[in-house]
């Protein structure tokens, strides 16, 4: 088997920035002397093509190949949306701010315990 010709074609499509629109085709040219078998050949460049290819490319990382399987655990510091609520309630630094969550406090006792407590300090002026 003889090399007669080494190609790398970049096939680009223009105006198109993703990478999947981008194929390098990587191919040789061979003359086969009479008597040798073909095949073999054939395999001997494919080959040289595969082992230029892993030394010249940049593998994919295991996060972009495949299905990736994990365990996903609750956070267990997420707080309730009751607690989340009267946490902002207790934020509140002016009256007309709390006054916003008036109607969310009617439909909770415990908001609407943590609403009066906070309408109370600011009404007091503390």
């Amino acid at each position: 088997m003889h090399i007669s010709r080494i190609y790398i074609q970049d096939n680009f499509i223009p105006n198109v920035n993703i990478d999947q629109f981008r194929r390098k085709v990587f191919g040789m040219e061979i003359t086969i002397k009479e008597g040798e078998d073909v095949g073999q050949a054939i395999s001997e460049a494919e080959t040289h093509i595969a082992n230029y290819i892993k030394a010249n490319t940049v593998p994919m990382d295991d996060e972009c190949r495949g299905t990736k399987i994990r365990d996903i655990t609750p956070e267990e510091s997420r707080l309730s949306a009751t607690q989340s609520i009267i946490n902002d309630i207790n934020t509140c630094k002016e009256v007309k701010v709390l006054e916003s969550y008036r109607l969310i406090a009617k439909s909770n006792q415990e908001i609407q315990t943590a609403y009066d407590n906070k309408l109370k300090l600011l009404n007091n002026g503390l």
